[in-house]
């Protein structure tokens, strides 16, 4: 059973969206000249993708069902690939992803890309888990981005998580399991900025696990 996204969701996004292409418009005419010697160079160089989500759930958890499980409350997502132009203002390319939300989970996907106009870009992203560390998340999700010279933008991710429910309610234990659209929206960096996130987040992941590292040695261990 899927659950329709709330409207004030669906707002932000569209509203996230339409600010940013309209900031590219005034843009438009006085980059035509340069937009077009870049869509007819025959050598068309794949570009680097570098690129750190941050994000919060917007809809998907089960409320009012006893449960565990499901999609947490935020998430973040480090991803790198390529994309080429292959035609006027489309171009297509491959990612691959890490993140973790209710499980850490590793994804692959093709890219693709439609330059809106000079300075603001559309990314769909299709993507296949091909690694996950719990039942939680499901194999397929769409991840849906605007971007400002490819530095900073919106972001949207759908997918479909498994919630093991209590289906005979407290004190019970017979249990249930349904599955439940949720969807995240947020920040996303690319380029520089998007590498710097990616560092950070790693040196603070690295931090975390040295941490429960260091204190399961100093009590009595860690299960």
């Amino acid at each position: 059973m899927a659950l329709s996204p709330p409207r004030s969701a669906v707002r932000v996004i569209v509203g996230c969206s339409v600010i940013l292409v309209a900031a590219g418009l005034p843009h438009a005419v006085q980059s035509q000249s340069e937009m077009h010697r870049v869509q007819t160079n025959p050598e068309r160089r794949p570009q680097l993708i570098t690129e750190a989500t941050y994000a919060v759930r917007v809809t998907g958890r089960s409320d009012g069902i006893t449960s565990f499980g499901g999609p947490a409350r935020a998430n973040a997502t480090a991803s790198i690939g390529f994309v080429t132009a292959i035609a006027g203002r489309f171009g297509i390319g491959v990612v691959g992803t890490a993140g973790l939300d209710s499980e850490f989970f590793l994804s692959v996907g093709p890219r693709l890309r439609w330059d809106a106009t000079p300075i603001v870009s559309v990314d769909v992203t299709p993507q296949y888990l091909v690694g996950k560390s719990g039942p939680g998340p499901s194999r397929l999700a769409l991840d849906v981005a605007v971007m400002h010279r490819d530095r900073i933008g919106a972001s949207l991710r759908v997918g479909t998580f498994r919630h093991v429910i209590n289906a005979n309610g407290p004190g019970e234990f017979e249990y249930g399991e349904i599955d439940r659209t949720a969807i995240f929206a947020g920040l996303r960096l690319g380029r520089k900025p998007g590498r710097f996130a990616i560092l950070a987040d790693a040196v603070a992941l690295v931090g975390v696990i040295g941490l429960y590292v260091v204190a399961c040695n100093a009590g009595s261990g860690c299960d």
